[in-house]
């Protein structure tokens, strides 16, 4: 290790001499300014080589560790450079981007009471028996080819359905957003929804996350989402994991951030694998 820092001007004594002259002296001029002392002892080579100009005739560079920027001026060209680049087939909202608050929660989370009995089977893998209301599958070509700020150049196209009136129940579904993976939303019932996570990108497995918004919730309603295709057999949500929520309502106005959520939550062998 020795021998390789000196590689780089560690340990080489070189420090020293710059301190004492001022500059990096060739090894003659070296040789004599030891001889003369050796000899007179006097201070007068001692000073020439101190007064000696920067410029000298052997130059050898001193590698120094860069002091990173952490205050950088941006200009209006450069400021495209630091915002964050998509794959071009992806679809991205242009909104803000959501800055959660990182509160604990001031009353403790229990474990739910996991129990054997579990929900109906799958009932949206026939289309005639639910309603679509969110449908996001972008068209990949199986691996990376480029990407550009804001994602696809033809922007967001309409995913999700409209409500029809102020009386309309229907949830609002959305994951065109930084980690967002929901492809499907199918509703089976009034306030009962089957949920289709996408893969990875790239990729034909890996669906045990989720993350995606909801818009449109009736305080006083209770709701059955049913996640349909993940893949492992076992989960901690069937040993009394709760699904995490945030509420950007009650983090602007409680300051209330990420909490565990939910009840009656089973995870089970469904009739789709």
């Amino acid at each position: 290790m020795r021998k390789h820092l000196q590689h780089y001007g560690y340990f080489s004594g070189r420090a020293d001499i710059i301190k004492k002259y001022g500059f990096l002296p060739s090894k003659a001029q070296l040789a004599s300014s030891s001889s003369d002392s050796e000899s007179s002892g006097s201070e007068e080579e001692h000073e020439k080589y101190k007064n000696r100009s920067s410029a000298s005739e052997v130059k050898l560079p001193i590698r120094q560790a860069r002091v990173p920027n952490l205050n950088p001026r941006v200009t209006s060209n450069e400021e495209s450079s630091f915002e964050p680049r998509w794959p071009s087939e992806i679809e991205v909202l242009n909104e803000p981007r959501i800055k959660h608050i990182n509160i604990p929660s001031s009353q403790p989370e229990y474990f739910y009471k996991s129990t054997t009995s579990h929900g109906p089977f799958v009932r949206s893998f026939d289309e005639n028996n639910g309603r679509i209301v969110y449908n996001y599958n972008p068209e990949t070509s199986g691996y990376f080819v480029r990407s550009r700020v804001g994602g696809n150049r033809e922007g967001c196209r309409s995913a999700a359905v409209s409500l029809q009136n102020t009386e309309d129940t229907t949830v609002l579904f959305e994951s065109r957003f930084e980690s967002g993976n929901l492809m499907k939303a199918v509703q089976v019932g009034e306030f009962d929804y089957e949920l289709y996570l996408r893969y990875d990108l790239y990729t034909k497995r890996n669906t045990q996350w989720f993350y995606f918004r909801l818009q449109n919730i009736q305080t006083d309603k209770r709701y059955r989402f049913t996640i349909v295709n993940f893949f492992k057999s076992t989960s901690l949500y069937s040993s009394g994991m709760r699904p995490l929520l945030y509420s950007i309502e009650d983090a602007e106005n409680k300051g209330i951030g990420w909490r565990r959520w939910g009840e009656e939550i089973v995870y089970y062998k469904n009739n789709l694998l």
